[in-house]
């Protein structure tokens, strides 16, 4: 799609605006509704945003007002439970139907004109996929933002790996009725606690979706009761799906890209499927300057015209061209501009492989690992060697997800870093990164985590994509199996997925640890569930490179 720098197309109506309209659900229960209307009579297209985070703040009433001076009709909702919505907060269980019973009320609202458009991030994306899935006629549009495609797969966990202060930050602010306020807490003391399962009691509360997401440590009914995985072939919805390479729920949105490209439920619905990726984090568009990086004056786009031009087409049938471009454009890093692509993944792209060497001692930045395309002889060392100890574990930077400069964490001893050599042309890599690792354990779970870093000439580690893999869930997120502790294990480290030119003078960096935290919660090492350990052990961990365990990293790389 065509992307602009922020701009506003001219308001064209005066705005009537009506607060806290009670919608009945078919329990009975009450659910507030605000709505921003054109004044004078009239049927509007109506955009509907479902949130639990209130439907009265700053951002909502001026998305309100300014779509309604172009001419629609906005209803913004409080979720069950929260705010001056009436019943019981739980997430993720009563959007589906609740969704499809306020689409139901606006059919019969006077200035609803029948032909709904849905629009959020996050939750209040994940609430348009829970209702599009029972098929509601009047849904003709969703644009689905930073949007988790499932629970456990790229929410609350990563893959089995307990996502952990982003998550412990978002259970205290939405515990009860209204947004709670993180100032009353050291979330720096608070990320330690142990057990994990009462962490909800260190900051002051009890917690009943926490203690269920503890339960719940296998990809079971209970996770898959809230996925739409495998129901894409039941929602026939044009979608734009926005997110950025440093969104923590990024790989749900490339998820659901592809899995309604190839699978949704008409040839139309596959065919209107638009995705556009910027250098952002999960609060989108917010800055062209994360860390230490400015991305330049491109990576800042004007959202609201970006969304009012597909609901322009979808709701009001304006030939405004958005279905004649092409359907993916991505930010490319590095190289700080928008480009236009036909797929994703780009068919071009050609996997290339690059393998980890040393001397034997790859530990931290002033260690000896190397990068090469080509594979380890049987005349180089084998492996390297470090301890992970739960107690001090590899911090997460400062931004947790940003672009901060990886060296802080990369001069420690339970850091393996490989570097290749100074660029002698600029590499562009475009789409998943894996890691394939052959390591072996003293324990009998761990954690092994990795970093895809484009090293700068003055030294700035600047991460591009990153993963995490526990190692119980190496082959099952249904079956979790413990290690046999010295062992050799084939582990395969989803990077998820970026865009960045690796420019010339540049290096390409690995960085392999056992710990991403506060990010995710420390492995104790023992083998138990989490929230069961009260004392950690400290695992001893071998990463091999040899002929016969050819540990390296694959890399799509888009020749020009």
């Amino acid at each position: 799609m065509k992307l602009k720098p922020q701009q506003s197309s001219t308001l064209t109506h005066d705005t009537l605006m009506e607060f806290n309209l009670k919608t009945k659900m078919r329990d009975g229960v009450r659910l507030s509704t605000d709505v921003y209307r054109p004044s004078g009579k009239g049927r509007w297209p109506v955009i509907l945003i479902r949130t639990p985070y209130s439907n009265n703040d700053d951002a909502f009433l001026d998305f309100g007002k300014k779509f309604a001076g172009w001419g629609y009709a906005v209803a913004i909702q409080d979720v069950r439970g929260r705010h001056d919505s009436e019943g019981e907060w739980y997430p993720s269980k009563n959007e589906g139907p609740d969704g499809f019973d306020t689409l139901k009320w606006l059919d019969h609202q006077s200035w609803s004109n029948r032909r709904v458009g849905m629009t959020g991030g996050s939750y209040n994306a994940m609430v348009q996929w829970d209702v599009a899935v029972l098929k509601p006629p009047n849904l003709k549009a969703m644009i689905s933002m930073v949007c988790p495609s499932d629970l456990f797969i790229n929410c609350w966990y990563r893959r089995g790996t307990l996502g952990w202060g982003d998550t412990i930050r978002w259970l205290v602010h939405v515990d009860g009725r209204v947004n709670q306020n993180l100032l009353a807490y050291n979330m720096r003391d608070i990320y330690g606690h142990v057990p994990f399962t009462t962490v909800d009691e260190a900051v002051g509360r009890r917690v009943g979706f926490w203690r269920d997401w503890m339960k719940h440590q296998t990809y079971d009914s209970y996770w898959k009761a809230s996925s739409y995985h495998d129901h894409y072939s039941r929602i026939d919805v044009p979608v734009l799906h926005i997110s950025g390479w440093y969104d923590d729920c990024a790989d749900g949105n490339i998820r659901n890209y592809v899995g309604m490209k190839t699978s949704g439920g008409s040839e139309r619905a596959r065919e209107s499927q638009r995705l556009v990726f910027g250098p952002w984090p999960h609060r989108i568009n917010q800055a062209r300057k994360l860390g230490e990086i400015d991305f330049g004056p491109d990576a800042l786009v004007d959202l609201h015209e970006l969304q009012k031009r597909w609901f322009d087409f979808w709701l009001k049938g304006e030939d405004n061209g958005v279905m004649d471009e092409k359907p993916v454009s991505i930010f490319v890093m590095g190289l700080n501009k928008w480009r236009e692509e036909q797929t994703w993944p780009i068919l071009r792209a050609k996997s290339a492989k690059l393998y980890l060497h040393s001397g034997g001692h790859a530990n931290s930045l002033s260690g000896n690992g190397w990068l090469s395309e080509h594979p380890p002889s049987s005349k180089e060392s084998r492996s390297d060697e470090y301890d992970y100890d739960p107690d001090n574990p590899c911090p997460s930077p400062v931004g947790v997800n940003e672009p901060d400069d990886r060296r802080p964490a990369e001069r420690r001893d339970d850091v393996l870093v490989y570097n290749t050599k100074a660029l002698t042309r600029p590499i562009l890599v475009t789409g998943n990164v894996v890691l394939e690792l052959f390591a072996s354990s003293s324990a009998r779970d761990t954690d092994f985590a990795a970093h895809l870093v484009d090293v700068y000439p003055n030294g700035y580690a600047h991460p591009v994509a990153d993963g995490i893999l526990t190692a119980r869930y190496r082959s099952s997120l249904v079956k979790p199996s413990p290690l046999v502790p010295g062992e050799v294990t084939k582990f395969e480290i989803d990077l998820w997925h970026t865009s960045n030119m690796f420019l010339k003078k540049h290096k390409i960096r690995i960085e392999i640890s056992s710990a991403d935290f506060p990010r995710y919660a420390r492995n104790m090492n023992t083998g138990k569930p989490y929230g069961t350990d009260l004392k950690s052990l400290t695992a001893h961990q071998k990463i091999l490179h040899e002929p016969k365990h050819l540990s390296h990293v694959r890399l799509p790389i888009v020749r020009p």
